[in-house]
């Protein structure tokens, strides 16, 4: 069996990961208790535990295509290595949630995020929990097939 580039998937998937959850590059500053304490009740209402682990089987298969077109060849091997890296990132849930609990306490004030989860707790906020998986991997298939329409008019252009 050919050696799969996990790496790149590894990488690639947090990537994604850290885009689709808000974590961007973290503020020097470090957070109140306060604001933790109000970060992690954020998290727990809007069950972000709940997202990232329906999320992963979802990203990895969205990351197929593109690793296959890189490595043909390697289509096989990406079918069975997923689960293994699907359950090595979702035992590493707890670690993505104190994570996002720091990042979200350094960007948000304690206020603020009391706010957010008051929103995550009404309708509204229950049913954009429930819709975030669908809304994410067609975000994802949008993205992709953009992607692709670009790279087909820039090589276009530069045969041109």
């Amino acid at each position: 069996m050919r050696r799969f580039p996990v790496p790149t998937a590894v990488a690639a998937l947090a990537l994604v990961l850290s885009l689709l959850c808000g974590g961007g590059p973290a503020r020097s500053q470090e957070a109140s208790p306060e604001s933790l304490a109000a970060a992690r009740e954020l998290v727990v209402a809007a069950h972000l535990a709940d997202v990232f682990q329906k999320l992963v089987p979802v990203m990895m298969q969205q990351l197929k295509p593109a690793i296959v077109q890189l490595h043909p060849d390697a289509a096989a091997d990406y079918d069975a290595i997923t689960p293994q890296l699907i359950e090595g990132f979702q035992g590493r849930s707890n670690r993505f949630v104190d994570g996002i609990v720091a990042i979200y306490a350094k960007h948000f004030t304690a206020d603020e995020l009391h706010q957010l989860t008051t929103f995550y707790r009404s309708p509204a906020g229950a049913k954009y929990i429930e819709q975030m998986p669908a809304i994410t991997q067609e975000s994802m298939s949008m993205g992709q097939t953009i992607g692709m329409e670009i790279g087909k008019e820039m090589r276009e252009r530069v045969i041109d």
